[in-house]
């Protein structure tokens, strides 16, 4: 954040539990040259986009489609409130020079995410959408469960954070 926040011209200083900002005049913000590197971070992208609004000159959002991890009509919503152009582009990846035919029905697909976030949600939600007699639902968690004959709090609290990551990556 700091140096993408530099880019405009703001003083920042990173602590490990957050950031102090220094505000300067919407006058004084810069044009970020070679625009706002995002690091495919929604959070971040989002929070320049809102910073560019107030900047008085264009500013260029790199990645910016990685807001439709969360908001997938971000870019359409800050049209429609803003009423302004907002414009970005998305980063040549490596993948994009090496061109390969990939058999997506017989993919595997993982979610991954911080606990509480909706994985098994969206992972039955996926399964239905795809539904296929060769492929079905596997949550981790619950499989880890059958395997182990106990819960996952059960897990923690007789084998430690250690075991059950280590258990989780061996079932992967």
């Amino acid at each position: 954040m700091e140096d993408e926040l530099a880019k405009f011209g703001v003083t920042c200083r990173q602590f490990d539990d957050g950031l102090e900002i220094d505000g300067i005049e919407r006058s004084k913000l810069q044009r970020p040259r070679g625009g706002v590197h995002c690091y495919d971070d929604h959070r971040v992208a989002m929070s320049f986009s809102v910073l560019a609004l107030a900047a008085s000159r264009p500013s260029l959002i790199l990645e910016k489609a990685c807001t439709s991890k969360t908001w997938p009509g971000w870019w359409d919503t800050m049209h429609l409130l803003f009423n302004v152009k907002l414009e970005g582009v998305e980063l040549a990846s490596e993948s994009e020079d090496v061109k390969r035919h990939v058999n997506r029905g017989s993919a595997s697909m993982f979610i991954i995410g911080m606990r509480g976030a909706g994985k098994t949600t969206t992972g039955r939600w996926a399964a239905k959408s795809l539904a296929s007699e060769h492929k079905k639902l596997i949550d981790l968690d619950t499989e880890l469960e059958i395997r182990e004959k106990r819960t996952i709090p059960e897990i923690i609290k007789q084998d430690g954070w250690d075991y059950f990551r280590g258990r989780e990556l061996a079932l992967l």
